[in-house]
């Protein structure tokens, strides 16, 4: 494997970057001194990318419900005054839960390019009766 060198110098830190290592340097009395795993930075971007599915499946799991909700009061809305066109109001909800589910599938795809394993490994086998469960729990 070819090692890249890339050297920048800023407010007395020399920052290298060699191939998966990134080396801060500093004058001695930096704080920053020391060094950075490439793999330190790769398991915070999953930690995060799975949060945020996470996060997204939650305020999917809410609006889904609100769904409901607002389904039931647009049939029986006697004490209040109905919205002016309650089936748009439906139809933009509707679309904002499928924009939420787009986030949950577009962030496995980020855990994907960042190099994590397959939750699906028999997805593209079309003889496999297997049908794998959500990655990490989500209930989408």
């Amino acid at each position: 494997m070819a090692r890249a060198t890339f050297v920048k110098k800023h407010a007395g830190i020399t920052l290298t970057m060699e191939s998966k290592r990134v080396n801060l340097i500093g004058d001695g009395s930096s704080a920053l001194a020391g060094s950075i795993s490439a793999g330190q930075d790769r398991n915070k971007a999953i930690r995060q990318a799975k949060q945020f599915r996470k996060d997204a499946d939650e305020l999917l799991q809410r609006m889904k419900a609100h769904t409901k909700l607002l389904r039931v009061s647009a049939i029986s809305m006697p004490e209040r005054e109905p919205a002016d066109d309650m089936g748009e109001v439906i139809a933009q909800h509707i679309l904002s839960t499928r924009d939420l589910e787009s986030c949950i599938m577009r962030q496995g795809m980020t855990l994907k390019y960042i190099g994590t394993p397959d939750p699906y490994p028999e997805s593209r086998n079309p003889e496999s009766p297997r049908v794998e469960p959500t990655a990490d729990n989500l209930k989408m």
